[in-house]
């Protein structure tokens, strides 16, 4: 590990005990709690020191007080969410009560009291909680809250409670599998936080537990969350796209509880259209899906001890087709006999449905102790278990046999320790200890196979699956995770400082062996009935090492952060950050390439963050905000762990012609494969290499490294907002924003063995029928005489991970949000955008593999254009309504079969996402530049020029309410996803020629034909489904 990072903690160390010197006090955000604020005022606008303001939770009974100081101001920090009453007295004021207000996870609620004497009032002055204010008038963050209202009522296909994060503006869509971009930034940009505590996974960059299983924490366990989708205060790092901050449902005074059960049937859903338009059409997959569960809470001491549990499961049926595909289906019905019927015999069995299920079960309890007035004590633990089996492709459908398949799994504990303390009038800390294991991977059914790859279909063991005897059977990846976080603060006058801490260690565990069970090449069904391979590959490990690696990084976090209350109606925030990602040294060097001894550290990741908010108008209803700020991301550590095993020394491969693999005993068994039949291959013993061949060398030419630069950074992003909002009515506030992002440093992979181009490759755009010219392009060509001189022509292609891309995002955000009240709630925002960068097409943003080249890798400004992730419109509405009709009414009949309906949903809009134009016909046909490493976009077209469908679907709720005493209540529910059934398209055909090549290797001739299927849909996402569920609760 480099040590070049210690002289920055000296100087953060520094600002913090500069901080600490002066008088701290809480800041702009609060991970799990809320803080109310304000001044008290006399009848002729003069403040009041010395009045007693003390909140009591109405649930709990938790009550917390302060003073005002000599500027009249007080404040309440580090209350538990939730309904409370406020009380205000001051010697010779009559009392002051506010009823009924609402607090939300983060909330900075301002709440001035202005008092009357006690000789003209001897009662107290009670204010309802519809009148006080909903805007935050000191909030220099723009952020949104979705409540337990919401997060209960709104239809969730699958609830995953993360999908409502995209309910809020300058949010999207990063792919099919629930991850979000915030402002144009990737899926492993954000930071998603359960209690204050990370909810993240450091080896892959997403959502602990990734996406395969259907959540982490369930929707019942969530009370409620904020998302920090722009600038967000110093304390909140690790992040250059949002913040999500979510806060778990605690125990009460009062015993509660509810149990519910939903099921689905594929009897009740749409077919997809892809399936429905196929040759033959494909039939509606088979599904079942039930989930149940409950919770109950309540206390164990009253006012002082309460608990929470939580108990939620998912089984799900959902067969998947195996299919040959209809190039081998037309290659089969075309062989001549005794092929043809070998053919048949062999593989149509394997075709069919195969058993595949999704089963998740989540245990949540939790611990609230009010040890004293200023200490409390919170515990919880989350335990996950998702398994999947043949769960690793998700499509209905699949190219592969059952031995290329595996079961999946997931597990993770999840485990929070929080302690806030009121040490004093005017010192507060809050500390929590985060412990995570988070265990994920694949059982392969066939580990210890070889990889038998007939064209596109998978006969044999995925490469990623195989194993040795005697190892683990697939892949897993396993990390713990430890994280502290403490945060000073103490109050006087108008200042409030605060300064913190954030220690994340990870340790990572991740077994990966690649190909160890060697890798059989068939270019036909023919060449495999007759044991004619056209290669073999394997993969080895180098002396003493394994498929198992294991890594630690530390995650360290420091900041200091001032919000200084210039006056009532004029805030100021300042804060600073520094954040620093330890890495493990190199395993292995090749001495071959020195660069792959290089894991460098980025040590000087200082952010700086400002923000404002002013009261415009004299109502105090409108706010002006707005903020800038630098922010800093991570590498996530599976792209170390590439650079690490990636070098040809710690593991290479073993490349085998077909003539040359017989000298070293290679061969394939055919007549034993067609005499045991498919369903005995794992029982047969292929031939495979116990070691490297003599006299091979590792450093051959076919060779492939992943390096680091050594200029490498971590990324970061300037963001900057300007927001106006304004409350209009009671409880609905309207807002406008201005949102800025650009990028500096983010992640590109540059294959670097290769020189500037010395040849030409003339494109010629055929007219459909191929006869004549309509357009030619002539472009720079490396070349097969080029490549050959590669800068180390001891390896072919050195894919370098370099911090030279940029992106800029500029969107303008509408939103209305009104909070419930009155049975009735809605959030509806629009975005307009636009995202540019010059990355390049991701399919993986985890390996370097998974990176895209560029078009041209000496000039990367033709590779600028659209974010992949770019939407321009977006138009999300949501609500909630409690239909107040005959919920009083005297007839029985009346109330229970007419009242008590409720109707939720969610109407989403948005433009497709863009693509660029490719061109098909195999890589020898397609790859212009010769720089072997992707296929290469049309250069006539600039980089997503093209875009394909957009989102256009509406999801609905409908409940019927039945009560039997005060609060005890039965839900019969019906939810439809996609009620108008409308096609949701998710990938198009991007070929928009096929192509051939003709010429020498320096300067060559492409001639490309134009495709009548460009653009065209390939797949889809769900069509209408149709859910039905019940739910008793107490």
């Amino acid at each position: 590990m480099n040590k070049r990072w210690i002289w920055p903690l000296f100087a953060v160390t520094a600002l913090i005990l500069s901080f600490s010197s002066r008088a701290m006090v809480w800041g702009q955000s609060q991970a799990a709690t809320a803080t109310v604020q304000g001044t008290i005022y006399d009848p002729t606008g003069a403040v009041v020191p010395d009045a007693v303001v003390t909140a009591r939770h109405a649930d709990t009974g938790f009550t917390r007080s302060a003073r005002s100081n000599q500027h009249g101001y007080y404040v309440l920090p580090l209350l538990p969410t939730g309904e409370y009453t406020i009380t205000v007295s001051a010697q010779g004021f009559a009392e002051m009560k506010f009823e009924h207000v609402i607090l939300q996870v983060g909330d900075m609620l301002t709440l001035d009291a202005h008092l009357s004497p006690a000789s003209i009032r001897e009662e107290a002055v009670v204010v309802a909680g519809e009148e006080v204010p909903l805007i935050e008038p000191t909030r220099t963050q723009p952020g949104t809250v979705i409540d337990r209202t919401l997060i209960d009522n709104l239809p969730l296909n699958g609830r995953n409670w993360t999908e409502l994060v995209l309910l809020t503006p300058g949010v999207t869509d990063a792919d099919d599998f629930g991850n979000v971009s915030f402002g144009g930034a990737d899926r492993v940009s954000n930071n998603i936080q359960v209690d204050g505590a990370d909810n993240n996974n450091g080896f892959f960059g997403e959502i602990r537990g990734r996406t395969r299983a259907p959540f982490q924490f369930s929707q019942e366990t969530v009370k409620e969350f904020r998302v920090a989708h722009n600038t967000f205060a110093a304390e909140y790092g690790r992040a250059t796209g949002g913040i999500v901050n979510a806060i778990t449902r605690s125990g009460t005074n009062e015993w509660h509880g509810s149990g519910f059960y939903y099921i689905r049937d594929d009897a009740f859903n749409a077919n997809n259209v892809i399936n429905k338009s196929s040759i033959p059409p494909i039939p509606r997959p088979d599904e079942r899906r039930q989930q149940f569960g409950g919770n109950i809470g309540g206390p164990l001491i009253r006012d002082r001890l309460f608990f929470f549990l939580n108990y939620d499961q998912q089984v799900r049926d959902e067969p998947v087709g195996v299919i040959l595909g209809p190039e081998l289906e037309n290659e089969i019905v075309t062989l001549p006999e005794p092929l043809r019927s070998q053919a048949q015999s062999f593989f149509f069995p394997l075709t069919g449905s195969l058993p595949r299920d999704f089963d998740q079960i989540t245990f949540f309890p939790r611990i609230d102790w009010v040890i004293n007035q200023n200490h409390t004590l919170t515990v919880t633990h989350n335990f996950q278990q998702f398994d999947s089996r043949n769960g690793v492709f998700t499509r209905p459908t699949t190219d592969d046999s059952v031995f290329a398949n595996a079961k999946n799994f997931t597990n993770s504990y999840t485990s929070v320790i929080t302690l806030n303390s009121v040490l004093s009038p005017r010192v507060i800390n809050e500390f929590r200890f985060n412990f995570v294991f988070d265990y994920t991977g694949d059982f392969g059914n066939a580990p210890f196979m070889p990889d038998i790859r007939i064209r596109g279909f998978a006969l044999g063991s995925r490469n990623f699956l195989q194993s040795r005897p005697g190892e683990f059977p697939g892949r897993f990846t396993e990390e713990r995770r430890q994280q502290w976080i403490d945060g000073l603060s103490i109050v006087k006058g108008r200042h409030t400082f605060k300064v913190g801490l954030d220690i994340n260690r990870v340790q990572d565990a991740n077994f990966f062996a690649l190909q160890v069970s060697g890798r059989f090449s068939f270019s036909s069904i023919a060449d495999f009935l007759q044991g004619n391979f056209s290669s073999y590959q394997q993969r080895f490990f180098g002396p003493g090492l394994t498929p198992l690696v294991k890594q630690v990084s530390v995650d360290y976090g420091f900041y200091g952060q001032d919000t200084f209350r210039v006056n009532p109606r004029f805030t100021l925030y300042y804060g600073l950050r520094y954040d620093l990602q330890t890495l493990p040294d190199p395993l292995v060097v090749n001495p071959l390439e020195p660069r792959t001894g290089i894991i460098n550290e980025d040590t000087n990741n200082f952010g700086p963050r400002f923000g404002f908010a002013i009261t415009a108008t004299e109502d105090g209803k409108t706010v002006v905000r707005g903020g800038y700020g630098i922010f800093y991301g991570r590498t996530p550590n599976l792209l170390v762990n590439d650079v690490l095993t990636n070098n040809n020394v710690y593991s290479f491969n073993v490349f085998l012609s077909a003539d040359a693999a017989p000298q070293f005993g290679i061969t394939f068994p055919i007549d034993e494969v067609l005499a045991a039949g498919p369903f005995n291959l794992p029982n047969i013993q292929f031939p495979r290499l116990e070691e490297p061949p003599g006299g091979f060398d590792p450093s051959d030419p076919f060779a492939d490294l992943r390096i680091f630069a050594p200029d490498r950074v971590n990324p970061y992003f300037q963001k900057a907002n300007l927001e106006i909002e304004r409350e209009i009515l009671p409880n609905t506030t309207v807002s406008i924003a201005y949102l800025f992002t650009k990028g500096t440093h983010i992640s590109r992979v540059r294959n670097v063995n290769i020189i500037p181009p010395t040849g030409t490759a003339t494109l010629l755009i055929l007219s459909e029928d191929g006869r004549s010219i309509v357009q030619s392009m002539t472009i720079p060509r490396i070349g097969v005489t080029t490549v050959s001189l590669r800068p180390n022509p001891n390896f072919r292609q050195i894919l370098m991970l370099e911090s030279v891309a940029n992106s800029v995002y500029h969107g303008l955000a509408l939103r209305v949000n009104h909070r419930f009240s009155r049975g009735f709630a809605l959030l509806a925002s629009y975005t307009l955008s636009k995202s540019i960068d010059d990355i390049g097409l991701i399919s993986d943003r985890n390996s370097l593999g998974g990176f895209s080249n560029l078009l041209d890798p000496f000039n990367s400004r033709l590779d600028r254009g659209l974010s992949d992730l770019d939407r321009t419109h977006r138009l999300v509405i949501s609500g909630v309504w409690r239909m107040p009709f005959f919920k009083n009414a005297k007839n029985g009949f009346l109330r229970h079969g007419l009242g008590g309906w409720s109707l939720s949903g969610i109407a989403r809009f948005a433009t497709g996402r863009p693509f660029s134009a490719e061109a098909g016909g195999g890589a020898s046909a397609t790859d212009f530049n010769e720089d072997n490493v992707i296929f290469d976009r049309i250069p006539f077209f600039g980089r997503n020029t093209f875009r394909g469908p957009g989102q256009n679907q509406i999801d609905l709720s409908v409940r019927k309410r039945i009560r039997w005493g005060e609060k005890k209540f039965v839900e019969f529910i019906y939810q439809v996803f996609n009620i108008a059934n409308h096609p949701q398209f998710s990938f198009v055909n991007r070929s928009m020629f096929d192509s051939r090549r003709t010429g020498g290797t320096r300067n060559r001739r492409f001639f490309l034909i134009p495709r009548n299927d460009f653009g065209q849909p390939l797949s889809a996402r769900r069509n209408r489904d149709m859910q039905f569920g019940v739910k008793v609760s107490f």
